[in-house]
């Protein structure tokens, strides 16, 4: 591993890339960390994960120019290894995450690092732009009355590393896993988010999300993995946030509902790929919240839950619920 350029000072923020064969897309991702943030001194540590695809050059030919530019250079292991390898390279007091085929939204940096600053936060969170392939965009308005470990059980808080800021002391101590194949944005939210830390919400979005054909540093892995799989790992992450919670002492009982909320959720979405692991996962459910019964949008399925159990009402609505999915393509 090498690393090239130093900046002169001790940076106010630093806006962690990790990248592999994103040419294209690179420049516009580091150019947005700049564009109306120059109140602020940011650095921007770019740590390339084996590209091939002229990427090295490229980053070489701008730390040239530009000390604010930190280039790392990495064999290929991942995008884990590559943000926790930016991470202790980081010297900012703040820390923001970016994918390389992402931006950040104009003079947002600004208006999350004064959040913190002011609020004396550790983490902020704010909305998402998102820009499809077809070129239409829309926002993603994030929560406002939940906390942020039960908006990211329930769904109502996205996890895009790019959403959120953080005091680089807030996670000092954490890392990305790199044994995580899929869903590793969840993962170190559910991480950063189950410490009990104090959080602000930016009422804005703060950073483009680009939806492309292309491959994203996660490689393929994730597109290969089966709804199923994902479904589960979703799960899985609840639990483990859940049981994070408890480990120190902070859940409460509006987490339990959240998670349940969650975990019904992604068990619901599954049941018409493999009837038994939504079965499973049920039980999985019943052993975090005993009492919990979804909400449903049909009374007739309401009372069927209450006159029995939701996993009975499932049985009973599941080969509709089959023959749906298999005509929806």
């Amino acid at each position: 591993m090498s690393t090239i350029g130093r900046h002169h000072m001790t940076p106010g923020v630093s806006v962690i890339i990790p990248t592999y064969n994103r040419r294209g897309f690179l420049g516009q991702a580091i150019q947005s960390c700049f564009a109306g943030n120059d109140a602020l001194d940011v650095e921007v540590i770019v740590v390339d994960d084996g590209s091939t695809d002229g990427t090295r050059d490229y980053l070489r030919s701008l730390a040239e120019g530009d000390e604010r530019v930190r280039p790392v250079f990495q064999e290929h292991h991942g995008a884990q290894v590559a943000r926790n390898r930016g991470l202790s390279e980081a010297q900012g007091a703040f820390i923001k995450f970016l994918d390389s085929d992402d931006r950040l939204i104009e003079g947002a940096l600004v208006t999350e690092i004064e959040a913190l600053r002011t609020s004396e936060a550790a983490i902020s969170y704010g909305s998402l732009q998102v820009r499809e392939a077809d070129g239409e965009e829309w926002t993603f308005q994030q929560s406002e009355d939940v906390d942020l470990i039960s908006g990211i059980f329930e769904g109502s808080i996205w996890t895009y590393p790019h959403v959120f800021s953080y005091r680089r002391q807030a996670i000092r101590d954490l890392e990305w896993d790199p044994s995580i194949p899929y869903e590793q944005d969840k993962s170190f939210a559910v991480q950063v988010a189950s410490l009990g830390l104090p959080v602000t919400r930016i009422d804005q979005p703060v950073a483009l999300l680009c939806r492309h054909k292309g491959e994203r540093i996660s490689t393929t892995v994730k597109s290969e993995a089966t709804n199923k799989e994902r479904f589960l790992r979703r799960i899985d992450l609840i639990e483990d946030g859940i049981q994070q919670l408890r480990e120190r002492s902070l859940l409460e009982p509006h987490h339990i509902e959240a998670a349940a909320r969650g975990m019904w959720r992604w068990a619901y979405m599954m049941a018409v790929y493999d009837f038994s692991e939504f079965e499973q996962c049920y039980s999985r459910i019943k052993r975090i919240a005993p009492d919990f019964r979804p909400s449903r949008s049909n009374t007739l399925l309401t009372k069927l839950d209450r006159w029995g159990s939701p996993r009975i009402t499932e049985r009973l609505i599941y080969p509709v619920r089959k023959v749906k999915h298999a005509l929806s393509g």
